[in-house]
């Protein structure tokens, strides 16, 4: 409701904190990163600490971001600047934060958008 309101409104943000808020799913967040992103301004700190995500919206979230483009280019790509994501005390934390990371890495590969550690 909140993000909807703001792209309503045409309201953009550089630093969307949505911590401590239950949320279990990202597909309102990525539909706004992604309209934010057509607008030019791409978010640049997104924190989701502390909610009910699971690892599959973790990685849904992170994946989203990396093919998100404006002008023919990554909005979060090598040459612009990154996406500041916290999503720790979730859900996933505990128990699947290497399950997280072995599914992103395969998924991101299969995109030719690979981790760069």
């Amino acid at each position: 409701m909140l993000l909807e309101s703001l792209m309503k409104q045409q309201v953009t943000v550089e630093i969307l904190k949505l911590h401590h808020n239950r949320m279990d799913s990202v597909k309102d967040i990525v539909r706004f990163l992604q309209w934010q992103a057509e607008k030019g301004k791409p978010v640049r700190n997104l924190q989701l600490s502390h909610n009910k995500l699971g690892v599959e919206s973790v990685r849904d979230l992170i994946v989203a971001a990396a093919l998100i483009e404006h002008e023919e280019a990554y909005c979060y790509g090598e040459m612009a600047q990154p996406l500041w994501l916290r999503v720790e005390h979730n859900a996933y934390w505990e128990s699947a934060s290497e399950a997280l990371e072995t599914m992103l890495t395969e998924r991101l590969q299969e995109l030719q958008r690979p981790i760069q550690k």
